[in-house]
């Protein structure tokens, strides 16, 4: 029996999840649900981490910040970086020390289902089960199988592991914008040479 608040999934949606059938697509909202910025504010504080670490000045900061193209903003800030030899923590701007609690519970609603994730979202909340979830496909402290503790899900970022077989692996991650762990591998990544952003400096 649901305790009161707490949403259950219809019939069909689990019975889609019980045979494998399930994708779910999840967006920057639900990660914003734990405390995890939207692109425009994560562009920018990594426009911050750039400027506090000495990258740029304070005009510089303020003209990337100005662009209006979250994603040009994060590719020029990264492209600097890089030259300079600079270690953006992606970590700490992504996710929070305590998630909030209406995140959490978001996905552990979505970690029960057990299906395939597509998402365009940058951080890792989708890329860890507990052993909740591992639970249901294991006799977890039995003799034949230890307590085992929280443990990655599949998880598929780079371009070429993108396929259209990864929907059938239940359980799997798939990250159409790329991984924080690796910066080159996704949206913040659109190319941009060194005269674009010596440009975007000048301008004005």
């Amino acid at each position: 029996m649901t305790a009161p608040g707490v949403y259950r999934p219809d019939q069909p949606i689990r019975d889609a999840a019980k045979h494998g059938e399930l994708v779910v697509f999840v967006g920057a909202g639900a990660s914003m649900l734990c405390g995890s910025p939207d692109w425009h504010d994560f562009a920018n504080k990594v426009v911050a981490a750039l400027e506090n670490a000495g990258g740029i000045n304070f005009l510089e900061a303020e003209q990337l910040r100005g662009l209006g193209d979250s994603r040009r903003t994060l590719s020029i800030a990264l492209a600097l970086a890089k030259e300079q030899g600079l270690e953006i923590d992606f970590d700490n701007i992504l996710h929070p020390a305590r998630p909030k609690p209406i995140g959490t519970e978001l996905y552990e609603l979505l970690a029960g289902l057990r299906p395939v994730f597509v998402t365009t979202n940058y951080d890792k909340w989708l890329d860890e089960e507990g052993p909740e979830e591992l639970a249901t496909e294991v006799p977890v402290g039995s003799e034949s199988e230890p307590i085992r503790g929280p443990t990655k899900r599949p998880k598929y970022y780079l371009r070429e592991h993108l396929t259209s077989d990864r929907l059938a692996e239940r359980g799997a991650v798939i990250h159409l914008h790329g991984s924080y762990t690796d910066p080159s591998s996704g949206a913040a990544s659109t190319r941009c040479t060194f005269e674009e952003y010596s440009l975007t400096f000048c301008e004005g």
